[in-house]
């Protein structure tokens, strides 16, 4: 029932399935001719079994598609490149004792924290591989020995982010863990925050707090569109005015992939609204993943990947549809929605960091109030410094406070006994087993809700038969 009244979100499945077991490919094939002779009989559903040949096929054809020479081809050497994201940059080019040669990849940058997105370095740089991943196509590290900046920062990208560099820095008061935090939170640059500080937010599981992913995506859409609707614009314009500024977002981040797959969900939610259909929440998920695994295959093995679809989905799975009480809705449901990603995440994270936080359900709705408190308030501040600097330092000082919670609430959850339970070693397996446990808890709570709804409703009969017949 949960995937044939949701075909897109079937399809998604399907074709993630395709992607990781690409190896397979052969097989596949002979699936994808027996659906489509399956389908020909009149079996219409047997046409979402080709989606499973079609992720492997696709991962062959464009995900694992190499130019003229790999950056994994070379042991080492003196490499151009230019900088995506915070240690991450794209390899332009190779200098052999030819001359300089073409070559491309994505990959990790260690021992160069001054690289920034948009800059070209040149680098003397190690190639080192990570066999422990399991994705085909991974991302090498570039252990860095020497580097040369050849260009700057340039155009209104690097413009506009140094003037944001300036205005964190004030608005973060000159405070080292509080710029480092708001760099983190706003532009997705971990590098202002000390070792320690980052173990304790994977500790408690509030590492997600820093990563800029739906979670930001998804307060920033709220804010857009609380200022959208201020100016009183009809519902239309207000989805297509939060959608166009999530685009200039994920632009100003230089393009992260958590953020892409963020905004991606919600435009496919914005077209959904705008067609005046019913809309499925599952559905419209799976027609993101569809979309984000087309842009990048490679996004089927990436750990973000699976965390951020596996917490959506675990969200509106165990969400109730309708919630008649103010006071459950308002207090309670952010708790739900916290238990409901802890646990879909929670296999996820034994099997991919063999860690599992104890800390993090119970503490995130408290973060995430403080961290949407600090965003709202730091771009209020950021938007009024210019014009009103009285005002934009009201804002500022109580962004500094909200920062300032979230960095002691961190640290006072690192102290508490059992925060969280390490060195759990999941298999594949294992982490199946555990979704398909996962998946029976809906109808188990769907029947226990109405096994109390029902009592209740005996017990009130009951108050009114002896309150009207003693």
């Amino acid at each position: 029932m949960l995937l044939r009244r949701r075909p897109a979100l079937t399809a998604f499945l399907l074709f993630w399935a395709g992607i990781l077991l690409y190896r397979h490919y052969g097989v596949f094939l002979w699936i994808g001719l027996g659906a489509s002779l399956l389908a020909l009989l009149g079996f219409r559903l047997a046409l979402l079994l080709l989606f499973l040949p079609l992720g492997a096929l696709y991962l062959r054809g464009v995900g694992l598609a190499q130019g003229p020479e790999h950056v994994t081809k070379f042991p080492q050497g003196a490499f151009l490149i230019r900088g995506v994201q915070e240690r991450e940059a794209k390899v332009l080019a190779y200098l052999s004792d030819q001359g300089q040669e073409p070559a491309q990849g994505i990959a990790r940058v260690a021992r160069l924290p001054e690289l920034r997105p948009g800059e070209i370095w040149w680098v003397w740089a190690k190639v080192l591989t990570k066999p422990r991943w399991k994705a085909p196509g991974h991302e090498p590290v570039l252990f860095v020995l020497s580097a040369y900046r050849v260009r700057a920062w340039g155009g209104p990208l690097g413009k506009l982010r140094q003037y944001l560099d300036r205005e964190i820095r004030w608005l973060s008061g000159d405070a080292p863990l509080r710029e480092g935090l708001l760099r983190a939170l706003l532009l997705g640059e971990r590098r202002g925050l000390p070792e320690p500080l980052l173990e304790a937010f994977r500790k408690t599981g509030t590492i997600h707090l820093l990563a800029i992913s739906g979670l930001h995506v998804g307060l920033i859409a709220l804010l857009f569109a609380g200022i959208l609707g201020i100016l009183r614009l009809p519902r239309r314009w207000v989805l297509l005015g939060t959608a166009g500024g999530l685009a200039g977002f994920a632009w100003l981040v230089a393009l992260r992939p958590s953020v892409l797959r963020a905004v991606i969900l919600f435009l496919t939610y914005v077209l959904g609204e705008l067609s005046g259909r019913r809309r499925d929440p599952l559905n419209l998920l799976g027609v993101a993943g569809l979309a984000s695994l087309a842009l990048n295959p490679l996004w089927a093995f990436a750990p973000g990947f699976h965390l951020s679809y596996a917490a959506t989905f675990g969200i509106l799975y165990l969400l109730p549809s309708k919630v008649h009480n103010r006071w459950i809705q308002w207090l309670g449901l952010p708790f739900w929605v916290s238990l409901a990603a802890g646990l879909f995440t929670a296999p996820l994270l034994a099997y991919h960091f063999q860690r599992i936080p104890l800390t993090g359900v119970p503490a995130s709705p408290v973060l995430v109030l403080l961290l949407f408190w600090g965003m709202a308030e730091g771009m209020l501040a950021l938007l009024f410094h210019p014009l009103l600097p009285l005002l934009a330092q009201l804002f500022a000082f109580q962004a500094q406070l909200a920062m300032e919670g979230i960095l002691r609430g961190v640290w006072l959850l690192t102290h508490l006994p059992y925060a969280e339970i390490p060195h759990i070693q999941l298999s594949t397996s294992g982490l199946l087993l555990s979704y398909g446990c996962l998946l029976a808890l809906r109808p188990v709570l769907f029947k226990l809700a109405l096994l109390l709804y029902r009592q209740r409703s005996v017990s009130a009969r009951r108050t009114v038969v002896r309150g009207t017949y003693p």
